[in-house]
């Protein structure tokens, strides 16, 4: 589990409109076992730090950590 893993997750979501809309209105905890799914470990506490360091989009911000 590493930010740096969630920080990839991010910029993949950034770049994925279908996964930017399956993530969009879930739970972190949901987020982070689709992205488990996809070969990415870190955790919603990672994800949430890296969203945090991050300077999105209020879109953008909500589609990943919703």
């Amino acid at each position: 589990m590493s930010k740096e893993s969630a920080s990839q997750f991010a910029q993949t979501v950034m770049n994925d409109e279908e996964l930017r809309n399956r993530t969009a209105r879930i739970e972190p905890a949901e987020v982070v076992v689709i992205a488990k799914g996809m070969g990415y470990e870190f955790t919603a506490d990672e994800l949430a730090a890296v969203m945090n360091e991050k300077e999105l989009e209020p879109e953008e911000l909500e589609s990943v950590t919703q």
